[in-house]
């Protein structure tokens, strides 16, 4: 999980168990309203399709996305990347606003992601302008054109 690289290994469960009570008791209207504040802010770039795509996500079940994250921030796979033998395309979405406001260019993102990255053998890092975490929904072309070129590689 990006942004968590520093947390050392004893600290990813108390990490966890913190956004797992922070999720906690969310349902119905609020448990809405926090899909919809993630893909509005972290999500997509366009609010109508983020919109859209919080609606979907809002009937997922509260308690199971609560312990999916838990999961995923209690883990730190980066000690196996390097036994990874397939190639591997990681996008990198950027949206310049954002990106304002942590201070950091989109050459900076592909960089860190490429660094989380560090130890896969066979490692690409494409840019994805004008897009959030969605990028295939946010910038469809780019993200088809990417892997597009990244195929061509194999």
């Amino acid at each position: 999980m990006p942004r968590t690289e520093d947390v050392p290994a004893e600290g990813r469960g108390a990490m966890a168990e913190g956004m797992q009570r922070q999720m906690a008791g969310l349902a119905g209207p609020a448990f809405a309203a926090q899909q919809r504040q993630y893909m509005r802010t972290i999500g997509m770039v366009d609010m109508g399709k983020a919109d859209d795509a919080a609606q979907l996500t809002a009937r997922s079940d509260p308690a199971a996305v609560e312990r999916y994250i838990g999961a995923v921030l209690a883990q730190d796979l980066r000690p196996r990347l390097p036994s990874i033998t397939a190639p591997v395309l990681v996008l990198a979405p950027y949206f310049a606003p954002d990106l304002a406001e942590g201070g950091i260019t989109a050459l900076e993102k592909v960089a860190y992601y490429r660094e989380l990255m560090t130890g896969t053998k066979r490692l690409e890092v494409a840019p994805v302008d004008n897009a959030r975490h969605f990028a295939m929904i946010d910038q469809p072309r780019a993200f088809n054109e990417a892997l597009r070129q990244f195929l061509k590689t194999l």
